[in-house]
């Protein structure tokens, strides 16, 4: 796991800002549309593998969720059961978005950096944790994962999704005066750091998987960087 300077703690300012400012257009991205259905895809067949017929109902959270398009890809798949959603974004610009496409579906959506040690938790309240390409911009990492494990119930799960650590530093924009990108703090992961982490936090296992691409234009061309699925067990 590469770390790289920011000049802020945790999900830093100028990031924030960063997203604040594109909430109004991400989803206009088709890139972004298909990713969300094929990450939504794969986390539904994590947690329910070969029979969509017996999912149960969820309270679930999800951490940097954006404009909420991930979530309701998934409780769109999952129905007729009932995932009922917590997003979760930094971003007041993100949640806005949020806020408007979810209201009829009586989700919370709520400001919250859940890698700040003050910040008030939902203990024990969740049986399922998401987040999907945030851990390569949260400084405090222990933190989190401690966070997300006393946000469980027993025997809940975590979800992380993002990039693996060989191709990682090839999708952040890299500067050549050496002032990296100051959205990010990690390039991707590594099996073995996220092993670490989960062990850590207290959670009794995890699986690692790599069953997904993100598509993105570099060098005028488009390429594919793989995604890890990070399945851990409270």
């Amino acid at each position: 796991m590469s770390a790289h300077r920011s000049h802020t703690s945790h999900l830093g300012s100028t990031d924030v800002s960063q997203f604040d400012n594109r909430a109004k257009d991400w989803e206009t991205n088709p890139h972004r549309h298909k990713q969300a259905k094929r990450v939504a895809r794969a986390i539904v067949e994590t947690m329910c593998p070969g029979d969509n017929h017996r999912i149960p109902d969820l309270d679930v959270l999800e951490i940097g969720a954006g404009t909420g398009q991930l979530a309701i890809e998934i409780a769109d798949l999952v129905m007729p059961a009932t995932w009922t959603f917590t997003l979760t974004d930094t971003s007041e610009g993100m949640r806005r978005v949020a806020t408007e496409r979810t209201s009829d579906r009586g989700w919370k959506v709520l400001d919250r950096d859940y890698s700040c040690p003050s910040t008030k938790l939902d203990d024990g309240n969740y049986d399922l944790v998401i987040a999907q390409m945030v851990l390569h911009h949260v400084k405090d990492l222990a933190t989190l994962f401690s966070s997300v494990h006393k946000m469980l119930k027993p025997n809940g799960t975590f979800i992380a999704i993002d990039l693996t650590e060989k191709e990682g530093r090839a999708f952040h924009v890299h500067h050549s005066d050496g002032d990296d990108d100051p959205r990010y703090y990690h390039d991707g992961f590594t099996e073995e750091t996220m092993n670490r982490l989960c062990s850590h936090a207290g959670f009794s296992e995890m699986t690692w998987s790599v069953p997904l691409t993100i598509k993105r234009e570099r060098d005028g061309q488009i390429k594919e960087f793989p995604l890890f699925l990070a399945k851990a067990q409270r």
